[in-house]
């Protein structure tokens, strides 16, 4: 397991969370809060976390989503536009609840694949993607989030999630090859995600290549009208989908 101390992770916050994005120092310390959800489930974290809860209203949620579609960051502040709308999907921070608690290891799992400083760290914007997909409960993505805080939920240890991830991935490719159910293309999602755990899980060396915007993209060339593009997906408007992820 990495070893992060307080100089490591501010260097990665600014290389996730970059100066000139939205309200940087507040999604910065939201960031830190919620690491200490689960503590050495990914990470060593060598300090003490002393970041006060962080509270965002809807409106500010709102705000900071159309400054990254009206910006076209979505790829450049993907961490952000995640966490703005996962917390409109689920409310106040709270370690107690189980959604949050996938979050902080998901978190972990992004700061890993940064601190490698490799090619790995193109996939972050996909992970964010993948949350954001999945955060509108009329998107068969919504599935997978549930599936992966359960998961979370039920799981000590970085490798008992990352078993249960596999164990998903290889369920639901069965499903979908079998004609028995509606084929909802949610096994290679599932894959995307299970690579990210296991390069950190396995310390994984990059190979293959990395997923571009014809294989998993943001829809940035229509402004405001559009949040995000899956190449499966239906694109959804900005006010639908934040009333829906709240």
């Amino acid at each position: 397991m990495m070893n992060l101390n307080k100089n490591e992770l501010d260097i990665v916050l600014d290389k996730l969370v970059p100066e000139g994005s939205p309200d940087v120092v507040r999604i910065q310390d939201l960031i830190i809060y919620v690491l200490g959800f689960r503590p050495n489930f990914a990470l060593n974290i060598n300090f003490a976390i002393d970041v006060f809860e962080v509270n965002f209203t809807e409106s500010e949620c709102f705000d900071i989503a159309t400054i990254i579609i009206k910006e076209q960051k979505t790829e450049e502040w993907a961490v952000t536009y995640m966490l703005v709308l996962f917390y409109k999907r689920y409310g106040t921070v709270d370690s107690k609840n189980s959604a949050w608690q996938f979050m902080s290891v998901y978190l972990q799992i992004i700061i890993r694949i940064t601190m490698r400083g490799d090619n790995h760290f193109a996939k972050v914007s996909q992970l964010g993607v993948r949350v954001r997909m999945g955060l509108n409960a009329h998107n068969p993505q919504s599935e997978l989030i549930n599936q992966l805080i359960d998961i979370h939920a039920q799981r000590s240890s970085l490798e008992n999630v990352l078993d249960a991830i596999c164990q998903y991935e290889v369920l639901t490719k069965q499903s979908e090859a079998s004609s028995k159910v509606v084929n909802k293309k949610l096994a290679g999602k599932i894959g995307r995600i299970r690579l990210a755990y296991e390069v950190v899980a396995e310390d994984k060396a990059f190979i293959g290549k990395t997923y571009s915007k014809s294989d998993d993209t943001d829809n940035n060339s229509v402004g405001l009208n559009k949040v995000f593009l899956d190449s499966d997906d239906e694109p959804l408007g900005v006010s639908q989908t934040l009333c829906n992820c709240l």
